[in-house]
C-alpha cells in the first residue's frame, strides 16, 4: 500500500480548455472564488443542464487553476495557444497523482527509449501495475477503467502531445514556460515528452 491516493475521476469532460481559460479569466476579473462560483451558476457560464454538472466542473477547474503559481496562470491567459495547452496539461497532473505518475513513468520514459507509439496495452500495464498498491484502483469497474483510459489518451491529444494515431509528439515548451516549470518544481519537466539532455540543460 501506499499513501498517496489516486483518484481517476480526473478525466472527464477531458482537458476543458474553452471553461478553465474562462475560469481563469474571471479569477483575473474578480480574485474571489466564490463570486466566480456564483457568477458561473447563476448565467450558467459552462452552458450544461443542471446545477450540479456546472458545480462539480467549476470545483474541478478550481482545483486544476490553484495549484498553478502565478507566473504559470499568467501564461495560460497571456502565452502562445500551444504553452496554453502545456500549461493545461501541468495543472491536471499537478491535480492528479494517477496523470501525474503515468506522464512521468510512461508517457516521458518511453519518449526516452524513442518508443514513439502510446497504446492502450501501455496504459493497462500501468493501471494494473499500480492497483498492487492502490487498494482505490482494485475497485474501478472494467467499463469504468476502459472509459478513463479512453478519456486520458483525448486529454493527451487536446493538449499537444499525442497524434490522432497515438504518436508521443514532442513537447515544444517555450522560454518563458521552461522559466516557470524551473521556479515552481524542476521534477514537473518529466511529465512531458522531452529528452532528459534537455531537461538538464535547464536545470543547471
Amino acid at each position: 500500500m501506499t499513501d498517496t491516493i489516486y483518484n481517476i475521476t480526473y478525466a472527464s469532460g477531458g482537458l476543458r480548455r474553452n471553461e478553465t481559460l474562462l475560469v481563469a479569466e474571471l479569477y483575473r476579473e474578480l480574485g474571489d472564488w466564490e463570486a466566480i462560483r456564483v457568477r458561473v451558476l447563476e448565467e450558467n457560464l459552462f452552458l450544461v443542464r443542471s446545477q450540479a454538472s456546472a458545480r462539480r466542473i467549476f470545483q474541478e477547474i478550481r482545483g486544476r487553476l490553484q495549484s498553478l503559481t502565478p507566473e504559470e496562470m499568467d501564461i495560460l491567459l497571456t502565452g502562445a495557444p500551444q504553452d496554453q495547452d502545456y500549461v493545461l496539461w501541468l495543472a491536471l497532473c499537478k491535480r492528479s497523482a494517477f496523470i501525474r505518475d503515468f506522464a512521468m513513468e510512461v508517457l516521458h520514459a518511453k519518449f526516452q527509449r524513442m518508443e514513439l507509439v502510446l497504446t492502450y496495452d501501455d496504459y493497462d500495464l500501468f493501471f494494473y501495475d499500480k492497483a498492487e498498491w492502490h487498494a482505490e484502483l482494485e475497485r474501478v469497474s472494467e467499463s469504468t477503467h476502459k472509459k478513463q483510459r479512453q478519456n486520458l489518451f483525448r486529454i493527451l491529444r487536446e493538449a499537444g502531445l499525442l497524434s490522432q494515431d497515438n504518436q508521443i509528439l514532442p513537447a515544444l515548451l517555450s522560454p518563458g514556460l521552461i522559466d516557470a516549470i524551473r521556479d515552481d518544481d524542476p521534477g514537473l519537466f518529466a511529465i512531458y515528452p522531452v529528452p532528459d539532455y534537455e531537461i538538464m540543460s535547464w536545470t543547471p
